[in-house]
């Protein structure tokens, strides 16, 4: 939930390929009991897409589905050129560096988890 109690929702948008992406899911996401579906409320991967990041593209097939506006998002990710295409595109934006805390930057940004 944000700041003022609407549910927010939390998508993936991955550069990735069709054979790589089933191991991510078991070493990364799918471990004690959880389900890719307890992290995410949609995934947008590359491979299915044929689109990747940094491309423009990508990103607008992500607010085509998700059916938002860029100014509604908030894009986390490791890639200084992802976070320039996004935040050109008129999204949030937030460069994740190495030990940044995850729940310390989603707060800063009015999400309560």
């Amino acid at each position: 939930r944000n700041e003022v109690g609407e549910l927010v929702r939390i998508v993936m948008l991955s550069n990735t390929n069709a054979i790589h992406f089933p191991y991510c899911i078991k070493k990364h996401f799918e471990c004690d009991g959880h389900k890719m579906i307890d992290y995410f409320d949609s995934l947008y991967l590359s491979y299915e897409l044929k689109a990747s990041k940094p491309d423009d593209e990508i990103f607008l097939k992500l607010l085509e589905g998700e059916q938002v506006m860029p100014q509604e998002c908030l894009f986390l990710d490791d890639g200084p050129r992802n976070i320039e295409t996004a935040s050109r595109l008129g999204f949030q934006t937030h460069l994740v560096l190495p030990g940044d805390d995850l729940y310390g930057i989603i707060e800063k940004y009015g999400i309560i988890y």
